[in-house]
């Protein structure tokens, strides 16, 4: 793939689904497995007539998952209400060269450049809207692909995956 720059533009309602995306990505699996586990926990307390036990682990389960959404959602609220960086535009600047990735980062409140090496990602995620390149487990920069051509977008996948070890399309 020759040098290809992109600029993007992300909106304060993109800050908010990416905020979701990440929600699922990040959490959700967590809530999963720990609502699997209570679930058969609460099973083997009904076949060995527990049923407070089993009734009650249920009910924490139940609790801990509205919980964590709604800590979630606050959080979220918050962070949108003071941060002046996600109430405005923040204007993207994306160069994938053969060896790292530019990336220029520029809102009402600050300019931000990082040059990142295709090694040091890690991870890529795609959706059917975005790709999320991911350079420590909870940054990620995030490319809209409204904001190149198919055929780009095409290209930059197959040039991501070639570089990428854990490239993963969700």
């Amino acid at each position: 793939m020759k040098t290809n720059s992109f600029d993007i533009v992300i909106t304060s309602k993109e800050h908010l689904l990416l905020n979701k995306a990440l929600f699922k990505l990040k959490t959700l699996p967590v809530m999963l497995l720990y609502s699997i586990i209570v679930i058969i926990l609460s099973v083997i307390c009904f076949l060995f007539n527990h049923i407070f036990v089993g009734v009650f682990l249920l009910l924490v389960m139940i609790f801990y998952n509205l919980f964590v959404v709604i800590m979630h959602r606050k959080n979220v609220k918050n962070a949108f209400e003071k941060s002046e960086v996600l109430k405005s535009n923040i204007y993207y600047h994306y160069t994938f060269n053969e060896d790292i990735i530019d990336v220029t980062l520029n809102s009402k409140v600050t300019k931000y450049v990082e040059q990142i090496e295709y090694k040091n990602v890690y991870r890529v995620i795609e959706d059917k809207n975005n790709f999320y390149i991911f350079v420590n487990k909870y940054k990620a920069f995030v490319f809209v692909k409204d904001n190149a051509t198919i055929e780009q977008v095409k290209e930059l996948k197959i040039f991501l995956k070639s570089k990428i070890k854990n490239y993963r399309y969700i």
